[in-house]
């Protein structure tokens, strides 16, 4: 859809299980309610923004119907994504309660993740700018590499890591506040 949806006040649209929305720079009008089923998604891209609403299970990232590439910020505004294949983007926000969980594949970003919502890893994460948790992360056995070329701070949110690697040669990497568990 290149147009505009748009959700009227006292609206509904329903996804049914499988169904996936995908604006692609257009605009979304939402003063109604998405009712979305567990594997169902709504995919707002405009340009280099890439904002993802999903199911409570989501649909995997290989069988989105649009993909987000490593121009794009992408924010996970509710439901889950699940990452089953290496993937790069811009910058990672996700939203409470919104979840990303990796369960393949490596992820590049090239600037911040902030994440007040669920972050699962069992992967490796390469970051090029700074790391905001206020969420829950789940390291499972990820390496988490700060690989910036500028400084870089790490908000732990009180999660656990279970590898780091500083390989910013540029600046330093702190951290911000608290201990850092290492998992």
């Amino acid at each position: 859809m290149n147009g505009t949806l748009t959700i009227d006040l006292s609206a509904e649209l329903t996804l049914a299980s499988g169904a996936q929305v995908w604006i692609n720079d257009g605009t979304l009008t939402n003063s109604g309610t998405i009712n979305y089923a567990a594997i169902s998604a709504l995919i707002d891209h405009n340009s280099t923004r890439y904002d993802y609403y999903g199911g409570s299970t989501g649909i995997a990232k290989s069988a989105l119907v649009t993909d987000f590439d490593s121009s794009d910020t992408v924010t996970i505004k509710r439901g889950a994504l699940t990452q089953d294949e290496a993937s790069a983007c811009a910058a990672l926000t996700i939203d409470a309660p919104g979840a990303y969980i990796m369960t393949a594949g490596g992820l590049d970003v090239a600037g911040s993740i902030t994440a007040p919502g669920a972050f699962t890893a069992d992967n490796t994460i390469n970051i090029g700018g700074n790391w905001f948790t206020t969420g829950t992360f789940t390291c499972g056995t990820s390496t988490v590499i700060f690989d910036g070329s500028a400084a870089q701070t790490i908000t732990s949110g009180g999660n656990a890591f279970h590898n780091i690697q500083i390989s910013n040669t540029a600046a330093a990497v702190s951290l911000v506040t608290g201990s850092l568990a290492m998992d």
